[in-house]
């Protein structure tokens, strides 16, 4: 059995990467939302601007966040949701800031993960429209880049390291710590303290709780 997990790479990279493919296509600024971790690693009930490329956009991205719980469980197995917003014409907090820096329009793209939480790609224009086959090209770059950026981006904010992750996604594969161990080459012991290390570091008090978190989160 292969690994189930790879290296991280910079989040901040990856996104500069894809705003940069997004640009022919009328993209000015890439924003993801999504659900906060708190100081010690809990999955906070509130959604918040995770990345924003070019950095200056962060706080306009911040008018699209949830600072409430959000509602309806995420089905993991559903399409992307996508949506346009003409800004000039909606009643959204912080329109006019978001004009006023030459932000015309928006297309949300939310994209489903496993558990309640699911994170939100916003793609500004300083086009009052998006031309089909532009916005057609802009969400086939998104939907390409999001796996690497997502993993990137949780990895970040959780801080497990490899071999915490590729303990928890065995686990979840299936697998016993025994078995685990075999396939990593260590004992069970040392897999459970992996476990226990990427739990805590997840804020869950549990192996069960810790791997709802990563997945929660994207980690995994």
């Amino acid at each position: 059995m292969s690994s189930p997990v790879v290296e991280t790479e910079d989040s901040l990279v990856l996104l500069e990467r894809m705003a940069f493919q997004l640009k022919d296509h009328g993209v000015a600024a890439v924003v993801v939302t999504g659900v906060m971790c708190g100081s010690g690693g809990e999955i906070e009930d509130l959604v918040d601007v995770v990345a924003a490329f070019p950095p200056s956009v962060e706080q306009l991205g911040a008018f699209f966040s949830v600072r409430h719980a959000p509602g309806p469980d995420v089905d993991p197995r559903t399409e992307p949701q996508v949506s346009w917003l003409d800004l000039q014409s909606s009643s959204i907090p912080g329109r006019d800031q978001l004009i006023a820096q030459d932000l015309q329009s928006v297309i949300r793209v939310r994209m489903p993960v496993v558990g309640r939480r699911g994170f939100e790609i916003l793609l500004f224009s300083r086009h009052g429209t998006f031309h089909h086959e532009s916005a057609a090209l802009a969400l086939w770059h998104v939907m390409g880049s999001w796996p690497r950026l997502k993993t990137a981006l949780a990895l970040e904010r959780c801080r497990l390291t490899l071999r915490e992750r590729e303990c928890l996604s065995y686990i979840f594969r299936g697998l016993t710590a025994a078995e685990t161990g075999a396939w990593l080459h260590c004992t069970e012991r040392t897999v459970r303290l992996h476990l226990s290390n990427a739990s805590r570091k997840l804020g869950a008090k549990n192996t069960a709780a810790g791997i709802r978190n990563a997945l929660m989160i994207g980690a995994l």
